[in-house]
C-alpha cells in the first residue's frame, strides 16, 4: 500500500486519463463566465449537496444529473465508434465519489432512468462500490 498520486498514476498507465464534460450546455457563471460544469465540486448548489449525508432516492443536483447526461452520450457515442471497429467489448464509466452515500444516489439515478441514455440505465450492468462492499468482500 503507498500513496500515489493520480498524475504518477496517469503517466505510469496504472489507471486512464480521468474525463471532464466536454460539451456544456449549461448556463456559465455570471460572475467568471466559467463552465459551472467544469469546477462542478466548486459550484454551491452540488458542493452542499455532496457534502451531506442523503438517502439513496434523495435526488443528485440539476448540475450533476445534466453532467452525467453529457458524459453519457459521450459514453454512447465512443460505444458507437467501438461497435463500428468492431471491438467486442464497450467502454465503462467509472464514478469516484467524495461519500459512501454518493455512489447509491448515482446508482438510483441510473436505475431509475433519470440519465436518459438507455445502454447506461441497466440495474444489472451498474456496480456501486463503496468502503462497506469492499471490506465485506475482504472478509
Amino acid at each position: 500500500m503507498s500513496d500515489f498520486g493520480l498524475n504518477d498514476a496517469i503517466e505510469s498507465g496504472l489507471v486512464k486519463t480521468p474525463r471532464v464534460v466536454i460539451r456544456d450546455n449549461a448556463v456559465p457563471d455570471a460572475k467568471t463566465c466559467r463552465s459551472r460544469l467544469y469546477h462542478i465540486y466548486q459550484d454551491p448548489e452540488v458542493k452542499d449537496d455532496l457534502n451531506r449525508r442523503a438517502e439513496p432516492e434523495e435526488p443528485l443536483p440539476d448540475l450533476v444529473t445534466n453532467g452525467y447526461y453529457l458524459l453519457g452520450y459521450d459514453w454512447r457515442e465512443t460505444a458507437k465508434d467501438w461497435m463500428k471497429k468492431g471491438v467486442a467489448t464497450t467502454p465503462v464509466m467509472i464514478t469516484v465519489a467524495n461519500r459512501t452515500e454518493t455512489p447509491a444516489r448515482i446508482k438510483h439515478l441510473f436505475d431509475r432512468k433519470r440519465v436518459r441514455i438507455d445502454e447506461l440505465c441497466d440495474p444489472e450492468r451498474t456496480l456501486p462500490i463503496d468502503s462497506k462492499v469492499l471490506a465485506a468482500a475482504a472478509s
